[in-house]
């Protein structure tokens, strides 16, 4: 059973969103361009490794976690894939790496190698896992969860992977995953209720990272960031609000609902709170009024009165699960 779905990464979403309200000839255009690239790969090949697992079709109980970002001890650690079985609970790491890798020893090393036999080293998947690990079990500790966990590196394609030490976590390519989950031997550790009642716990502890506002880490100015509501049909930004509807000017578009990726893009990129003023200046909003029953109709949380009036997104609240 999937108790989270997959979705676009946060990270991704901004540099989308401030990709599209660049200038053609802004300097960071070709960097930004470069680091889409990068995160589309990456989220590609966790969608590679979602599309294997459904293979995955076990006569006992299982529950699986897509991209789940825990917090212990105020750090923030984020596991790729979840599986919960009646044995154990399975991390995956999930890794998209073009080109060779070389596994070496002494210390254990990640070495990708390019087409042109150019090398770098990657950051290590195992000692990723092996922080994640630890983390995850004070979490599960807590919540007086004992269950052993076991970590899996997976590569999302067909590399040429040449290993030379021996790695403490087994290292598997995507469509290597069902038949290795189908060969593990499992055994009644705990019951069914308790299995979903620790996936439940881990999707109500599942927490979304408030990234910066990416004109803050860029050092932008907000007037490099071009305002006004994004016609999803022929992308020219600058929809009119008329009677109630977002009106398209260039190819006679209409939604009611233009606003809401303005809203979200400005979270993404300019700052964590919008007042009504704000929100008038970026989507170009007729008056305050409007703009009033906008925000309040699109989920979003008032804090303050008067002058200190403004909108944040609402947070999930971290659960707090009980014992299992």
């Amino acid at each position: 059973m999937i108790y989270k779905k997959r979705k676009i990464p946060t990270r991704l979403q901004a540099l989308l969103a401030l990709d599209r309200r660049l200038p053609l000839n802004h300097p960071l255009k070709r960097q930004i361009a470069q680091q889409i690239y990068d995160r589309q790969a990456g989220f590609a090949g966790e969608l590679e490794y979602d599309k294997y697992l459904k293979e995955f079709r076990p006569s006992y109980p299982h529950a699986i976690l897509h991209d789940v970002t825990l917090r212990q001890d105020g750090i923030y650690f984020q596991i790729d894939s979840v599986l919960i079985t009646p044995n154990e609970v399975i991390l995956s790491e999930i890794k998209n790496i073009a080109g060779r890798v070389i596994v070496k020893p002494n210390p254990l090393q990640f070495i990708k190698e390019s087409p042109t036999g150019e090398r770098a080293a990657m950051r290590n998947p195992v000692t990723e896992l092996e922080r994640k690990t630890q983390l995850l079990t004070k979490w599960m500790r807590e919540r007086r969860i004992d269950m052993p966990i076991r970590c899996l590196v997976v590569f999302a394609y067909e590399n040429e992977l040449v290993i030379d030490a021996k790695s403490p976590v087994d290292i598997l390519f995507t469509y290597d995953v069902p038949i290795y989950l189908r060969q593990l031997d499992v055994q009644q550790h705990i019951s069914s209720r308790q299995l979903h009642t620790i996936a439940r716990a881990m999707k109500q502890s599942d927490c979304s990272f408030i990234t910066t506002p990416l004109a803050q880490t860029y050092k932008l100015d907000p007037a490099e960031i071009k305002p006004g509501i994004q016609c999803q049909h022929c992308d020219h930004t600058g929809m009119r609000w008329n009677k109630g509807t977002w009106h398209c000017p260039k190819c006679q578009h209409l939604t009611r609902e233009g606003h809401v990726e303005a809203i979200t893009d400005w979270f993404l990129l300019m700052d964590n709170k919008l007042t009504n003023q704000q929100f008038c200046n970026f989507i170009g909003a007729p008056n305050r009024h409007i703009a009033r029953r906008l925000l309040m109709s699109s989920g979003l949380q008032l804090v303050g009165i008067r002058k200190s009036a403004h909108y944040v997104r609402k947070q999930e609240q971290e659960g707090e699960a009980g014992g299992v």
